[in-house]
């Protein structure tokens, strides 16, 4: 999985995108105020003057990372539900070159923004995976036994996540 996830945009209409669990073609617009929407099977991008590449690039970034803020604040919050007395970790979201996700000892959760082109079931898992990092560090028994308990079906849901992005 690459660092940055729009190295294969070009910023042409027409282009293939992937977006939140489907891929979308991408359409160029003038606009007044720079924007990107999800409609009708397209992801809109709309530029006040001539569209360039960078330009482009920029907004979809900010589009990703603001979905993905979105969604994995969602996920955690649902999930945290199913931790009686662990506290909210804080949440970040970036690029990672090869994790889905990660837990630091301080209890920030990092999410991957790619991770947000997965299936929900998916992002689920992540987040519930790294929750269950709050009270068991490794991955041993000690770890799978709650996993498996909050989540019994996080292998399922583990192959698919790899199988639909890797």
């Amino acid at each position: 999985m690459s660092g940055c996830f729009f190295i294969a945009c070009g910023g042409h209409s027409g282009e293939q995108f992937p977006a939140p669990t489907d891929i979308y073609r991408l359409k160029l617009l003038p606009g007044k105020m720079p924007s990107v929407t999800l409609a009708r099977g397209r992801l809109l991008v709309c530029l006040p003057g001539e569209p360039d590449q960078e330009r482009v690039k920029a907004l979809l970034h900010r589009w990703y990372l603001d979905r993905a803020r979105a969604v994995f604040g969602e996920v955690l919050e649902a999930r945290l539900l199913h931790f009686k007395g662990v506290e909210h970790p804080c949440l970040i979201v970036r690029a990672m070159r090869s994790r889905w996700g990660s837990l630091s000892r301080a209890g920030t959760m990092t999410l991957n923004v790619n991770l947000v082109r997965a299936p929900r079931p998916c992002i689920e898992y992540v987040v519930t995976h790294e929750l269950c990092h709050i009270k068991h560090r490794d991955h041993d028994a000690r770890f799978f036994k709650p996993l498996g308990q909050v989540m019994p079906d996080w292998e399922q849901r583990k192959q698919r996540l790899e199988a639909a992005l890797l």
